[in-house]
């Protein structure tokens, strides 16, 4: 599934901060949610794997963006 659609996530985005972090707590005014997994659509090999990271408002649609349905088995 790399490479397939920018992933939406529940997490609201913030920059990365130096050093280790444990359960990291998001922005105190959340705005953009955190789209993971990258996309083919750019042809940038390194924004198609699993740990690639970038940031959109929730009400945005386009067509690289999309969601994994899971469901219990």
């Amino acid at each position: 599934m790399h490479g397939n659609v920018w992933e939406w996530t529940l997490d609201h985005f913030v920059l990365y901060q130096e050093g280790p972090a444990v359960d990291p707590v998001g922005p105190p005014t959340p705005i953009e949610r955190v789209l993971r997994g990258g996309s083919w659509e750019k042809g940038e090999l390194m924004q198609t794997r699993s740990g690639a990271r970038r940031d959109s408002l929730p009400d945005y649609a386009y067509f690289a963006y999309g969601f994994r349905i899971c469901a219990p088995i």
